[in-house]
């Protein structure tokens, strides 16, 4: 495997993005990939509000860097109950993926988000697929791969879900961001994962898991169960040539680390199974 090595901003949530780029180079990282998740603990580090000059000069401030931005993590929920936030919710993926053709990203991925109280799965699984289409179709005009990641507890959760999804799509391509911490979590066999999606797999994250979906963790990689020589063996197997991309979010679980320990740590340990 010759696959780039990122790292997600996510990890570096206390940096503005200038900062982290700067942190991502220095590390010896070869991309970044960007957040535009607002998380109890981090707010994004880019949304749908740069201006067209910002856009030229954050695109430029990455490759004066040596990287190239993976992908732009695209998560709002699309299945909230309220039309209205579901809508917005709707309109800010649709401006990442605008966001990211305009970095020159050739990948902005989505979520569900978590099932909505007092509505009925099927319904909410509907308004999903409709937002997923219109996603998809921007990106086919933008050419940017929009990719899906079954997320811990939301309505798309595991291998089965995505499955059923990217058959409903169909013939639209929706890709697939494969992170296999959320999988593992729901009990799925990362490995089978890979090969499962084998040819749609558009970006993949590497983040470690432990426990159940009732009580999980997300710790340093190395530090949970996930059976990560065999997810590697398989996306060898498969030919995977894309971004291996780094998301750290052990900080949000309690663990403390040094930044070399993040970045350093995190890149050694991929470089390992590579």
């Amino acid at each position: 495997m010759s696959n780039l090595i990122g790292f997600h901003s996510v990890g570096l949530h206390a940096y503005s993005v200038e900062g982290a780029i700067e942190k991502v180079a220095a590390a010896g990282y070869d991309a970044i990939e960007l957040n535009a998740e607002t998380l109890p603990w981090a707010q994004p580090h880019v949304t749908p509000t740069l201006s067209a000059g910002d856009r030229r000069r954050l695109r430029s401030r990455v490759a004066d860097a040596g990287l190239v931005v993976s992908a732009v993590g695209a998560h709002a929920s699309l299945v909230d109950a309220d039309a209205a936030l579901r809508e917005a919710n709707l309109g800010y993926a649709l401006g990442c993926i605008e966001l990211a053709a305009d970095l020159g990203c050739p990948v902005a991925h989505l979520y569900s988000g978590g099932p909505p109280i007092a509505v009925g799965q099927e319904m909410a699984f509907r308004w999903l697929v409709y937002g997923l289409a219109r996603c998809i179709v921007r990106g086919q005009r933008l050419g940017v791969a929009v990719a899906f990641e079954p997320v811990a507890n939301h309505l798309v959760h595991d291998v089965a879900g995505l499955q059923r999804l990217m058959i409903v799509l169909r013939p639209l391509q929706l890709y697939v961001n494969l992170d296999p911490s959320h999988l593992h979590v729901h009990g799925d066999d990362v490995a089978a994962a890979v090969r499962a999606f084998a040819g749609s797999i558009a970006h993949v994250h590497v983040k470690d898991a432990t426990g159940t979906p009732e009580s999980f963790k997300f710790p340093p990689l190395g530090q949970g169960d996930v059976d990560f020589p065999s997810f590697f063996g398989a996306l060898r197997d498969v030919d995977y040539s894309g971004v291996l991309s780094v998301e750290y979010e052990a900080d949000a679980f309690g663990y403390q680390e040094t930044e070399e320990q993040v970045l350093g740590g995190s890149l050694r340990f991929v470089r390992g199974l590579l």
